[in-house]
């Protein structure tokens, strides 16, 4: 049968282990908590810059839809503020008028020949303002995205930073179970090493010195039948 101070250095022994692993397990959910944590922000800032690429993408889909749309707005402005000759000031009525009707005639064929160059150019100018006007505000957007994805990539990094210094926190969560495991690891230790050297602290015993026989003992001597003490302590006498 085991003696009491060797069970108990045993029973510590385990409570150590018991202890010790119980420590490792709470420093491996908290770093995987922590992993967990980053992959999931990594995973958002992911998706915000896909997100941005798609818009920055889908805004030149329809560029050719977006140019004939801005191409008839610049034509009806033109057609619009485009006038007649002049009613007014010092050329007005300065051609009298005639009434040769192959004279009417030709300045009407004029006039019809001037107002369709008028409208060519127009649309030729209409076509080309729409070309740089739709590309402008294109560009606008791109750069306004270039500013998004610096921001994101920027926490992205920021984020990436900061996960050793939170792995390293993580490392410390089972620091009351390990102070605990050392603590019954080294009273463990104690306790079998003192029960495998035979003390025993609740076995009665007597002193040398103190019994009949170790006094009629010539001084020095030790008497036959003296418990003494044995084990480690006898190391001591």
């Amino acid at each position: 049968m085991c003696d009491p101070i060797t069970a108990a250095g045993a029973a510590m022994s385990v409570g150590s282990m018991v202890a010790n692993q119980a420590a490792s397990d709470q420093v491996s959910g908290a770093r995987s908590g922590v992993m967990s944590a980053e992959l999931a922000r990594q995973f958002g800032y992911d998706s915000e810059v896909n997100g941005i690429n798609n818009g920055a993408r889908d805004r030149y889909a329809n560029t050719g839809a977006d140019m004939d749309t801005r191409k008839k707005q610049v034509a009806d402005f033109y057609g619009e503020n485009n006038g007649g000759l002049p009613t007014a000031g010092p050329t007005a009525g300065s051609m009298p008028a005639s009434d040769s009707g192959i004279i009417v005639q030709e300045g009407k064929r004029q006039g019809e020949k001037t107002a369709a160059f008028n409208t060519q150019q127009n649309d030729a100018s209409a076509n080309l303002r729409s070309f740089g006007d739709v590309l402008a505000t294109k560009n606008l957007g791109t750069a306004r995205d270039a500013g998004q994805l610096g921001i994101v990539n920027g926490f992205k990094a920021g984020s990436t930073g900061v996960l050793p210094l939170e792995l390293q926190s993580a490392n410390s969560a089972g620091n009351d179970l390990k102070m605990l495991g050392d603590v019954l690891g080294g009273a463990g230790q104690a306790a079998t090493f003192a029960g495998l050297s035979g003390f025993d602290p609740f076995k009665s015993t007597t002193i040398a010195g103190t019994s009949p026989a170790a006094k009629a003992a010539p001084q020095g001597a030790r008497a036959v039948g003296d418990a003494g003490r044995s084990g480690i302590f006898s190391m001591f006498r």
